[in-house]
């Protein structure tokens, strides 16, 4: 999980992968852990809280992770980042568990990574924006195709008006064209990103997809029924999403496996985090189920806390010795009777 948080925060990047084996360099990789979590100490085998010395250590590399996070190109400011996670480097220091700090630190580099990914993909839509307006034919269809990848950030929303323009001006240039080689493309690949099938589609996006597969919609309308396909699949996905969510906390929290909580609540962390308009409205509902999966963790640590492990194993091995005393004890009381058995036989 840290690993993953290092990748989406853009500390471990394809400037690391070695080029020829597509592998994360190891001795990279192992310096930045070393870097960023050195000598990292545990909470005690009984249950009892780490030592002053460790705690201070994993707030110190907390801190130092988040801060290169944050300064990495294009740089992101706190300011920049939802209330959660503003004063954050206070907020830290007044933590004393190791795992709700380390918590902290994956929810960060989640919400760094993916402002700082809004952030490139602005300055990539509005740059194909402008080039658009220059464009014509097949290089105009290959700037839409390009734009149309972040179709579901706020950077594309803030500029669909003109984006949509632009589509129009292909669409007319060439309906078939842009038909065949933008809007049915576009969709397929719509679906594929939101995990739905064409026999999920409501029964107006059916209509409307056949009828576009089919070249039964003409000029600006291929457009218009191209983009209200599209939202339609991405409602239906992002609420396809959060149907699994719903389901897996459930699963999660019978099961009680760690492994399972975790690697789901850092799927609903990069939901919270993503840059995605349909999400949007989902967000709510996924930070109150991602609650039910900290508070069931949080009770558990503390029920672990609690239990009085430094009685509890004494008592416990005390019992195993007098248990093993008293076997020792019956085995030699039944050896000398057989002895006296067989000393009695004798002697008749």
């Amino acid at each position: 999980m840290l690993f993953l948080s290092l990748i989406k925060s853009g500390l471990v990047n394809e400037d690391h992968i070695d080029s020829q084996r597509k592998f994360i360099k190891y001795e990279f990789l192992k310096n930045k852990l070393e870097e960023i979590y050195p000598q990292k100490k545990s909470s005690q085998s009984d249950g009892s809280p780490p030592s002053e010395d460790g705690l201070a250590q994993t707030k110190k590399n907390a801190i130092q992770t988040i801060t290169a996070a944050l300064n990495l190109e294009p740089a992101v400011k706190e300011s920049e980042l939802s209330s959660e996670f503003q004063g954050w480097n206070e907020k830290i220091n007044n933590l004393d568990k190791e795992e709700i700090i380390n918590d902290l630190v994956k929810k960060m580099l989640s919400a760094i990574g993916s402002k700082r990914r809004e952030k490139q993909t602005s300055q990539k839509v509005n740059e194909n924006v402008n080039d658009m307006k220059n464009k014509t034919g097949e290089e105009l269809n290959e700037k839409i195709k390009e734009n149309d990848e972040a179709s579901d950030t706020r950077a594309y929303e803030e500029k669909k008006e003109e984006i949509q323009t632009q589509k129009k001006r292909s669409a007319l240039e060439d309906p078939n064209k842009y038909r065949r080689n933008v809007a049915i493309p576009g969709i397929k690949e719509t679906m594929a990103k939101n995990d739905i099938r064409e026999d999920e589609l409501d029964d107006e996006t059916k209509r409307d997809w056949e009828k576009l597969k089919n070249g039964e919609i003409q000029g600006e309308e291929i457009v218009e029924k191209e983009i209200k396909i599209k939202q339609s699949i991405s409602r239906q996905g992002a609420e396809k999403k959060v149907n699994f969510f719903r389901n897996e906390v459930e699963i999660a929290l019978k099961s009680g496996k760690k492994e399972r909580i975790e690697k789901l609540k850092m799927q609903m962390i990069e939901f919270i985090n993503a840059d995605n308009v349909f999400y949007e409205s989902k967000k709510s509902e996924v930070r109150s189920l991602l609650s039910k999966l900290d508070n069931y963790k949080q009770q558990k640590n503390n029920s672990l806390e609690k239990f009085p492990w430094k009685v509890v194993v004494p008592v416990s091995l005390l019992a195993v010795m007098l248990i093993i005393i008293a076997l020792v004890v019956i085995r030699k009381r039944k050896r000398i009777s057989q002895i006296t058995k067989t000393k009695t036989k004798t002697t008749n």
